[in-house]
């Protein structure tokens, strides 16, 4: 960090200060009277930084003064140390009403300075501070791939790309009902519908088996029962013959007579 002097006179007193971490080197009659771990002074009385963390972040101001004690020089400068940004990952939330809300999640980082810029199919759709994206039904619909990418000015990183599907709890409810109750609903409707169709089917064929069945056993019994009302149905009354074997002075009985019925 440079120190400028008027006309660029060489100071004897210098003093460095950091908006947070107080003096960091006072230098004064030749030698340093306070120094901070990691810097050292310049010939000139600039500031030379070793190494930079995110601590070193901040405003530094400087005074200088020449062996009379007038201020020869003052200024301040800035500092801006960025982390290396991690890999993101997209997070989907679905709503009820079948829209996604998707955020670019960067674990365990705090940097105010990054930068999300989001891709649909490949395509840059969105670049701002704000880590999330709202699609419509309708796009959740198009099922195309979706990516995010974080940067600051000195690095950046994207996701792997995702397609958004809101088949899961996001879409889990419709008109106050869960949809898996709604399909428990459905189909047990269904299967009662079923079973009562069965169940009537049965009834018919017992039915008919049972008329059927009453029909043969009538027909049946018509061929065996004699037709009374045949004209040429014709009885006769014979005699029955004597017995055979009989006494010679036995007298024949009277003939029983018998009826005999001809076709």
């Amino acid at each position: 960090m440079k120190l400028r002097t008027k006309n660029n006179e060489k100071p004897f007193d210098i003093r460095w200060t950091h908006d947070r971490n107080g003096d960091i080197l006072l230098w004064r009659y030749g030698r340093n009277k306070v120094k901070a771990e990691g810097v050292s002074k310049e010939e000139d009385g600039s500031l030379r930084f070793q190494s930079v963390s995110l601590k070193d972040t901040g405003t530094y101001t400087y005074s200088a003064f020449n062996t009379d004690g007038t201020e020869i020089g003052k200024g301040e400068a800035e500092i801006k140390v960025y982390e290396r940004v991690p890999k993101p990952t997209v997070k989907i939330n679905c709503t009820a009403d079948g829209n996604a809300a998707l955020t670019c999640d960067v674990e365990n980082s705090k940097d105010p300075s990054l930068t999300v810029s989001w891709y649909e199919d490949g395509k840059l759709i969105q670049n701002e501070i704000k880590p999330q994206v709202f699609l419509s039904s309708t796009q959740v619909q198009e099922n195309k791939p979706y990516s995010c990418e974080t940067h600051n000015p000195v690095s950046k990183e994207k996701s792997e790309s995702v397609t958004v599907s809101c088949e899961g709890p996001g879409l889990g409810k419709h008109f106050g009902l869960d949809i898996w109750i709604m399909v428990g609903i459905v189909s047990g409707g269904s299967a009662l519908l079923l079973l009562l169709i069965c169940v009537l089917l049965i009834c018919i064929i017992c039915s008919c088996c049972k008329k059927h069945k009453q029909d043969h056993v009538e027909f049946g019994l018509a061929d065996l029962t004699p037709d009374h009302t045949d004209t040429n149905t014709k009885t006769q009354i014979h005699a029955q013959p004597p017995p055979l074997h009989q006494d010679e002075d036995e007298e024949y009985p009277t003939p029983i007579p018998y009826l005999s019925t001809n076709h």
